[in-house]
């Protein structure tokens, strides 16, 4: 049964990514507007902004891992603003209550 989860995860992942890519596809930023970002901070020429599918990858894995009882992740140079405010505006991501550079993924129960 174990196995036969993890085959579906795979594939779950499998076609996340390929809908991400199709449709969220990395932006193009010019270097004169690279270096301003809704938190403030700057990004380097040498850091590469996730897609989409890798923030949400990142944002699973951490809410299913070993530190269940902390889920969230720090909201670093490397996210894209825009994507980050889409998955808080669609409720697939909510805010850390304290730390608003604290992102972690909305608990769906069916």
């Amino acid at each position: 049964m174990k196995k036969r989860w993890i085959e579906k995860q795979k594939n779950l992942m499998k076609n996340l990514g390929q809908f991400a890519k199709q449709h969220f596809p990395m932006p193009n930023i010019p270097d004169s507007k690279r270096k301003r970002h809704l938190s403030g901070k700057t990004v380097d020429d040498d850091d590469e902004l996730f897609q989409l599918f890798e923030i949400l990858e990142v944002l699973m894995n951490k809410s299913t891992g070993e530190d269940k009882h902390d889920p969230y992740v720090q909201v670093t140079s490397n996210f894209w603003p825009p994507y980050v405010e889409l998955l808080l505006r669609c409720g697939i991501a909510r805010r850390h209550p304290e730390d608003s550079n604290r992102i972690a993924l909305t608990s769906y129960h069916m």
